[in-house]
């Protein structure tokens, strides 16, 4: 099962972008593994944890995947785009945008992408 959880709540594929490992991503990727299980914890889905990694060449590969949900929200609300966005990583939120990540969805702590981008820039 590709999908299973270790203590942490984190499936193979959230290890493997977790550490980074593009080759190990891809493989899951194409055996199956869900591109949009979060883990046991916060809800971070594979595409959270490459964003707050500032994991480019990961987001892309899993961006290729027909059935990923790019808005995806963690438990509290938050966003890959959001958090690319608190982060400071302007790389990341275009490559989100470009993919249709909506700029204006509210977390549970009621801040937007562009508001968080626009408090970086203050």
């Amino acid at each position: 099962n590709l999908d299973f959880r270790n203590y942490d709540g984190h499936t193979c594929l959230h290890l493997a972008v977790l550490g980074g490992y593009k080759r190990i991503v891809d493989i899951l990727l194409q055996s199956g593994a869900d591109v949009n299980v979060g883990d046991g914890k916060s809800g971070a889905t594979a595409l959270h944890l490459a964003a707050r990694g500032n994991r480019e060449e990961i987001i892309s590969l899993l961006l290729e995947q027909p059935e990923i949900v790019v808005d995806i929200k963690m438990y509290n609300g938050v966003t890959p785009l959001m958090i690319a966005a608190e982060k400071g990583l302007p790389n990341i939120s275009n490559i989100l945008v470009t993919h249709n990540a909506n700029t204006n969805l509210l977390s549970y702590h009621y801040s937007s992408s562009s508001d968080e981008s626009e408090e970086e820039e203050d």
